[in-house]
Parts: structure tokens; sequence; C-alpha cells
């Protein structure tokens, strides 16, 4: 929750590791306060993340910072970093390689023969791996370190994917931000 005089406004500052930055003049007012920016990144400017097995897991810094408006006094109000991996996951559930398939499926529920895969940036991706349920019944008592012990036991087993359980929770972003790096592809029941 950042706040801003509606005067003034704020400058908001999204820089890529991969070169690109985009400067945008924003309002913040007190609450809760949403902003869309496109940060574009070119194809020739990055390279892919991969599953454990298919290729390396690139990853790139994102830094957002927020600006106080004024040019005389400007000064930073917040910034935050994340680190990103770029990849195009599909669920397949048929012959997605057949245009009739692809043209009847479009309008269709539910699968055609039962079975489904992934395709990672194009590529078919076996999936080995395993289901990740709640470690405790108190969730909350696991430190970080043992979260990001589950995941390197995964990749070290030569896993690929973890498929979170619907009825489970949300993990620590500890846990997700070790399967990018890991190149464990998650696969987050809703």
């Amino acid at each position: 929750h950042l706040w801003a005089p509606a005067t003034g406004g704020a400058e908001l500052t999204v820089t890529g590791e991969w070169g690109q930055s985009h400067t945008q003049h924003v309002q913040l007012l007190q609450g809760d306060s949403n902003v869309t920016v496109v940060l574009r990144a070119p194809a020739k400017d990055i390279k892919l993340w991969w599953p454990a097995g298919a290729g390396p897991q690139q990853m790139y810094g994102l830094t957002v910072a927020v600006a106080s408006g004024s040019n005389i006094n400007r000064g930073l109000i917040a910034s935050t970093n994340r680190i990103v991996g770029f990849r195009h996951v599909a669920l397949v559930t048929g012959n997605d390689t057949d245009p009739e398939f692809v043209k009847r499926a479009a309008s269709e529920q539910g699968t055609e023969l039962h079975g489904m895969m992934f395709r990672v940036n194009g590529a078919p991706i076996f999936a080995r791996g395993a289901n990740m349920i709640p470690m405790e019944e108190l969730e909350g008592w696991y430190s970080a370190a043992a979260h990001v012990a589950v995941v390197q036991s995964a990749a070290e087993s030569n896993y690929n994917i973890l498929r979170v359980w619907g009825g489970g929770i949300y993990l620590p972003q500890i846990w997700y931000d070790t399967c990018d790096r890991l190149g464990i592809l998650v696969f987050h029941d809703m």
C-alpha cells in the first residue's frame, strides 16, 4: 500500500535485466491501487526457461520502483526486486498437431482420450514428478529452509514437475522461487 498525494502522483519505473525499461506517471490514492505496466521482452533478447532435463533455467531480474512525482524533490517511495523466467506452457489433452482436432476442440469441453501432457516452449515434456501435499497439519511451522529442502530433494530425484494438490495451500514464495531456480514445473490445482 503506497500513497502519494493526488495532486502530485508518482513515477513508476519497471526495469528488466534484459535491457528494457518503462516509466509512467501514476496516481496512487490512499488504499489499494492497481497499475498495469507493459514491459516488452523481445524474443531476440530473451532466453527461455526450461524444465530440468530439457534445457537451462534462464532467469532475469525485474525491478519495480516508485518515486515521488515532483521533479524538484524526487524521492524514492518504495522498490522491490523479483526474478522471472519466460516460458510458454500448454496443457495438451489431444493431438494438438492435427488442425481438425484443434478446430473441433476449441468449442468442446474435456479431453479426447482422457490423456494429457505438457508442451513447454513448443516441446513435449515427459513429466517426472510427484504430488505436493501440505507438509504439516498446522501449516506454517516449517522454515524456509525446509521448503527449499523439499524442492532440492525433488530435483536430486530427477523430477521436473511438482503438482500442488488443490485441497492444499499456497506454499511460501521461497518454495516457488526454488522450483523456478531448479527447473521444477509447478502444476497447481485450483
